[in-house]
């Protein structure tokens, strides 16, 4: 087993997987199944095969290896990533979304009708319009 290939094409693999789960726009793409994970980790085989002059097939215990030093690599950058980049991040999304729902949204669990307080499903009035975090809360708030 060539160990510098396998350092290597885990390093570099884990640093592109880190990266790109934790940029704003481009971990949208985790949304499908992990898909820089498994892209990451298919990426640091073929490194490996590429970095490694041996003859032959990779073994399975050569791509568990590769597998697991691109992962905690990128779990390690992309931890420190989130601590930097998610409360930006958060914010700016949250912002995003009050500019699309308008100036009486909320961002919880909580519903609120038109200054009359907080909604149970059984109120009795008709509130004049609600702000709330989704269209089925809507739904029961305009219900009633």
């Amino acid at each position: 087993m060539n160990t510098r290939a396998l350092l290597l094409s885990g390093l570099i693999a884990g640093v592109l997987m880190g990266l790109l789960s934790e940029l704003p726009i481009l971990s949208i793409a985790n949304c499908c199944l992990c898909l820089w994970i498994w892209a990451g980790g298919i990426f640091a085989v073929f490194l490996y095969r590429r970095f490694d002059n041996s003859v032959g097939a990779t073994t399975l215990t050569q791509g568990v290896l590769v597998g697991l030093v691109a992962g905690l690599v990128a779990a390690v950058l992309g931890t420190i990533l989130a601590a930097i980049i998610g409360p930006m991040a958060w914010q700016s999304v949250s912002q995003l979304l009050a500019s699309i729902q308008g100036p009486g949204w909320i961002w919880g669990p909580s519903l609120t009708c038109s200054n009359r307080g907080p909604v149970s499903l059984s109120s009795s009035y008709s509130p004049t319009w609600c702000s709330t975090r989704s269209s089925a809360w809507s739904a029961a708030c305009w219900a009633h």
